[in-house]
């Protein structure tokens, strides 16, 4: 069992509280005998706006309990689910019932809040450093089953999504009626104080059930909870096989396309490349033609395909040899973490002048893991590097070499290559 804590915190005027203990209620006497089962003493109530769905009420632990007493708080979780509402995507508003929605915010210096909401319900409001919220927000990612819209509100976006929509805490704040989303006190003793528990097994819903909700809406709550233990049982049934222990060494690849490029005329008489690619399986060239003849291309390269309109035409090349996985791989725990792979590649570029494009894809268990317990979950840094001055040979020994991953070199001039691929990293 873990403990859900909430904390309170000033942004602006406003005083938020977050980490509040969700669930679903259909009636008010559902809502009074919660209160009464978690021996809470302050509440916030979402009444459901949809027929199939149940309302909702938070609970505030008391590591608060002193400071909502003061001074009135309002519940963050609850503005961002007011604000997704009256949210357009793509022109039209959200249905909760066809997306999930995912929502990460810096409140503070280095404190950041997770909110997930799924069947239009507040499912985790969770509050912490970066740290604990990166592994509780990559920890969600992988069990949510709908399309996902997300929301992010941090100094660096990139840790999160890349497809995120960037809202500012205090845009939602100023979009909802605060009234609506003020906690209010509960009429019960001093000593009686909320202390929660969250089920691990359901990975990162704190459903709780009880005997007065809707018999056909807790049975698919149960369902949905059952599949995602089942789901995550099933995965550690099935062996680690590490992406990268398949590839070539990167060295071995640019070795085998140097070689193959050797056999290419780049120059055949009338005729130019505009792009040369190569990976573990071989090298394709595109030729144009200038003033040259198809002819003149198909004497130096027969199974060149050439285009209807005889100017443009494309030769695959494959390598002499098949190219073997690396001998001796790196284990998941000599992997960089995410941040020093990133660091590492930046100082590369900045030392040498090469044009550098990074992409932070989130991070995802691989088979076998368990996320919560083995600190080893596998994420991955894309990358693009190009380089002019300083030759490929040179430069890959540079790049880190446990979990990297050539995809393939590319060039458009013969002095100047551009080396895509990835590295595989410990989250």
């Amino acid at each position: 069992m873990i403990l859900e804590q909430s904390k309170t915190v000033e942004l602006g005027k406003h005083r938020l509280v977050a980490g509040l203990y969700w669930q679903p209620f259909y009636n008010k006497k559902d809502v009074k005998t919660l209160a009464k089962e978690v021996k809470a003493q302050f509440l916030i109530q979402i009444n459901s706006q949809a027929a199939h769905r149940p309302g909702a009420v938070g609970f505030p632990t008391r590591e608060v309990s002193s400071e909502l007493k003061r001074k009135t708080h309002y519940s963050f979780a609850s503005m961002f689910l007011d604000y997704v509402l009256k949210f357009e995507h793509q022109g039209q508003s959200i249905n909760l019932d066809d997306f999930d929605i995912v929502g990460v915010f810096e409140l503070a210096d280095e404190l950041y809040q997770l909110i997930i909401i799924s069947e239009g319900l507040i499912i985790k409001d969770a509050i912490g450093d970066f740290d604990f919220i990166h592994r509780e927000y990559e920890s969600t990612l992988s069990f949510l089953q709908k399309k996902t819209i997300k929301f992010v509100s941090t100094q660096n976006s990139s840790d999160w999504s890349s497809d995120a929509f960037n809202i500012e805490p205090q845009a939602i704040i100023d979009g909802v009626k605060l009234k609506n989303h003020r906690l209010s006190p509960l009429n019960v003793s001093t000593n009686q104080l909320l202390v929660i528990g969250l089920m691990l097994a359901v990975g990162y819903a704190g459903y709780a059930y009880y005997e007065s909700y809707q018999q056909a809406e807790r049975e698919k709550l149960v369902a949905m909870a059952k599949a995602k233990k089942a789901k995550q049982e099933a995965q550690a049934q099935v062996s680690i096989d590490m992406p990268w222990h398949k590839s070539p060494r990167a060295e071995l690849v640019w070795r085998a396309c140097n070689q193959t490029l050797e056999k290419v005329e780049l120059y055949p008489a009338g005729w130019h490349y505009s792009a040369l690619g190569c990976n573990d399986a071989g090298i394709t060239v595109t030729w144009e033609r200038s003033t040259g003849l198809v002819s003149s291309l198909l004497n130096e390269h027969p199974n060149a395909i050439v285009e209807v309109d005889g100017n443009k035409a494309v030769d695959n090349l494959v390598h002499s040899a098949l190219l073997e996985p690396r001998s001796i791989p790196a284990t998941a725990d000599r992997l960089l973490n995410k941040r020093s792979a990133i660091n590492h590649l930046n100082e590369i570029a900045q030392q040498y002048g090469l044009a550098l494009k990074i992409n932070s894809d989130k991070g995802s268990g691989l088979p076998g893991q368990n996320k919560k317990n083995n600190s080893a979950v596998i994420g991955k840094v894309a990358f693009e590097i190009e380089t002019k001055l300083l030759p490929v040979n040179n430069l890959l020994p540079k790049i880190p070499q446990p979990g990297l991953v050539v995809e393939h070199f590319a060039s458009t001039d013969n002095d100047k290559w551009l080396i895509k691929g990835v590295l595989y990293v410990a989250q």
